[in-house]
C-alpha cells in the first residue's frame, strides 16, 4: 500500500510521535515495504550538512561526502565551462547509506 508524503517530505510513521522529520528530500509516493531499504539521494536545502568534509552543489543540489566526490561530479573542459554530470555512477560515484554521493573505493 502506498502512502502520500506530507508537503515537508516527512513519511508519517505510527510509532513515531510528531514531529517525525527526515532530512532527505522525497517526491511522490513511497511504498511502505521499500521505504526502509530504498536508498534516497540527499538534496539541499533539506539536508543539513554535517562536519567539515561534507559539501553540496549549489547547481544540482546534490550532497557529497567529500570535496573529492564533489570535484568528480563536475565534468567538461575548464575553457568551455564545466557542468554537473547527469549520471554520477559513470564518473565513479555511488550513494552511501546517508544518501550522499561518495567516490567508489
Amino acid at each position: 500500500m502506498n502512502e502520500q508524503l506530507t508537503p515537508d517530505g516527512c513519511i508519517p510513521q505510527a510509532d513515531c510521535p510528531p514531529p517525525c522529520r527526515q532530512m532527505l528530500s522525497f517526491d511522490g509516493f513511497v511504498s511502505n515495504k521499500t521505504a526502509q531499504s530504498q536508498q534516497v539521494e540527499a538534496k539541499i536545502p533539506s539536508y543539513q550538512l554535517r562536519g567539515n568534509n561534507e559539501c553540496a552543489c549549489p547547481t544540482c543540489h546534490r550532497v557529497f561526502s567529500s570535496e573529492r566526490a564533489f570535484d568528480l561530479h563536475r565534468v567538461g573542459e575548464y575553457s568551455e565551462g564545466r557542468k554537473c554530470a547527469e549520471n554520477l555512477p559513470s564518473v565513479g560515484l555511488e550513494l552511501d547509506s546517508r544518501g550522499r554521493w561518495r567516490a567508489v573505493r
